[in-house]
């Protein structure tokens, strides 16, 4: 499983995305967006209109914002 991280500095939502993430034991690749926008060369090859972070993105699969339920399913915890 690919999983790609989009932050910025200080964001509260990036700080507890990445913690469920190490708290469910998923790696992780982080990018970090200093000015909290992304380019065209951050979504290469993803089909999204988001253009702020935070924003993950599990096996192709983009996920803007803290959606925790939704980072959950597609890191495949269900929590039972």
């Amino acid at each position: 499983m690919e999983v790609i991280v989009y932050t910025r500095p200080d964001c509260e939502d990036s700080r507890r995305i990445k913690e469920l993430l190490a708290e469910k034991g998923v790696e992780f690749e982080e990018h970090v967006c200093a000015d909290g926008k992304l380019d065209g060369s951050d979504l290469s090859g993803l089909e999204i209109d988001v253009k702020d972070v935070p924003l993950t993105v599990v096996d192709g699969v983009p996920i803007a914002g803290l959606q925790r339920s939704q980072i959950e399913q597609a890191i495949g915890w269900s929590g039972f």
